[in-house]
């Protein structure tokens, strides 16, 4: 029996997929989706790869995704959409990505939602 590349899952529901997007890795991420990993693929707090690399330090992986037809607008359970975090955690070449995908931007007032501790790690909090 060969393995699937969304075989596995971590405890927050991230695929191998959602770890190297999370973690920058486009050509990861991309091998993996030639061998058929899921792009919908949802955290327990159903952020998807677009909303887990807009906090990562990789263009790259952010630009992958929006060749694949990510929906640059996709908002987890929270309302936070990918141009939010990539505007908090100031990564000015993500958001101007998004922005130029179509990206809606965030309300000004509203403030994000606190992750929870289990999360921070998720978004880039312990960089």
């Amino acid at each position: 029996k060969s393995v699937k590349p969304d075989d596995y899952e971590a405890y927050d529901g991230s695929t191998p997929f959602l770890m190297a997007c999370r973690n920058g890795h486009a050509d990861i991420a991309r091998l993996l989706l030639e061998h058929g990993a899921n792009i919908d693929a949802r955290t327990e707090d159903l952020s998807n790869c677009l909303i887990l690399a807009s906090a990562g330090r990789s263009p790259d992986t952010v630009k992958l995704l929006l060749e694949k037809g990510v929906d640059v607008n996709y908002a987890n359970e929270d309302g936070v959409t990918a141009l939010e975090l990539a505007k908090e955690h100031d990564r000015k070449e993500v958001a101007n990505l998004l922005r130029g995908a179509g990206a809606t931007e965030p309300d000004n007032n509203r403030e994000l939602p606190p992750a929870k501790p289990s999360e921070r790690w998720q978004y880039g909090a312990f960089e």
